[in-house]
């Protein structure tokens, strides 16, 4: 069982991660086809690709990874503190895919010019995030504890910070 989860994240995570490369080629297509006068015949075209990445492909994708890690994290409870790292990178990843979603909303709605610039940013910061992911996930380095707070560093603690800030207290 663990092993179709594993797979199944692992494969969720390509999709979900090659969607996030791909698309900002989508919003360089954009702005390169109005440079060359070609915007009304290829923007709804381009606007149709881009939202049917992100709405069919991406977030679905995005979903099942997050979910299935999960899932596999209950499943071994690894606490180490280069898993703290991981999960901050992945919630990159999470900003990264937010922030694709709200260019997506941008550009279905009305062209933004200068998309290029954008597009190669995206692109760069979506690859570095998912290599260094899955660089720390094939390395597992021995860092030190202290490279997290020491509420992220014990089992249960999120309880106890969540307890702090829950405005709504359980007796």
């Amino acid at each position: 069982m663990v092993a179709l989860v594993k797979f199944i994240h692992i494969s969720s995570i390509a999709v979900w991660v090659g969607g996030l490369v791909v698309l900002p080629a989508i919003y360089a297509q954009l702005g390169a086809s109005t440079d060359r006068g070609q915007h009304v015949e290829a923007m709804p075209r381009l606007q149709e690709a881009m939202k049917f990445t992100y709405v069919a492909v991406l977030s679905p994708a995005a979903f099942v990874a997050v979910a299935s890690g999960i899932f596999l994290v209950f499943q071994s409870t690894v606490v180490a503190p280069w898993f703290g790292l991981k999960l901050a990178l992945v919630a990159g990843l999470v900003i990264a895919h937010s922030l694709a979603g709200l260019t997506v909303a941008r550009q279905s709605e009305d062209w933004h010019p200068n998309l290029t610039w954008r597009s190669y940013g995206a692109t760069v910061v979506s690859v570095l995030l998912a290599a260094a992911v899955i660089a720390l996930t094939l390395w597992k380095p021995s860092l030190p504890a202290s490279i997290l707070p020491a509420a992220l560093s014990e089992a249960g603690a999120l309880k106890g910070i969540f307890d702090q800030i829950n405005p709504w207290h359980r007796p």
